[in-house]
């Protein structure tokens, strides 16, 4: 999610066209309504912490099924949170089959992942980490979150 602009060819700066615009590609995609119904599902649920800097995408297992996503399906959404405007933190909780959370944590230079995911037992490098965390989602969550909040340095 992001600002994209379209310029015709002129001899001034102004843009023609100015949005934004959110951009998913998965191997699922039989036409336009799966990319729009995970779009959707996805942008209705994401969660903002932090004022606005960080970002929380969730992906239950019902999601998956629903929408006949592939691990490799899910694993790309781990990216999606990095690109949304005004954010420097983006988690991705993935539920697992054996009920637990697998946690991504994408980082700019002001939360170190590592730190975040070291103190779930993760690990990473700087700006991008990941750890499992096996209990329900709302503690997963507060769990990250205290965790990403500890590694922030202000």
């Amino acid at each position: 999610t992001g600002p994209v602009f379209r310029a015709e060819k002129s001899f001034t700066s102004k843009h023609t066209t100015e949005f934004s615009g959110f951009d998913l590609e998965f191997s699922f995609i039989e036409s336009y309504q799966d990319v729009m119904a995970l779009e959707a599902e996805l942008l209705r649920t994401m969660e903002f912490y932090d004022e606005g800097r960080v970002v929380v995408v969730t992906l239950p297992l019902s999601l998956a099924e629903r929408l006949s996503l592939t691990e490799a399906d899910m694993d790309d959404v781990s990216a999606l949170g990095g690109v949304v405007e005004g954010t420097d933190c983006s988690i991705t909780m993935k539920e697992t089959k054996d009920g637990a959370w697998k946690i991504s944590v994408r980082t700019g230079a002001r939360v170190n992942a590592t730190k975040a995911c070291a103190a779930l037992g993760g690990g990473g490098h700087r700006a991008a980490s990941g750890c499992v965390y096996h209990g329900s989602l709302a503690d997963a969550k507060s769990a990250i979150l205290a965790a990403v909040q500890d590694a922030a340095e202000e």
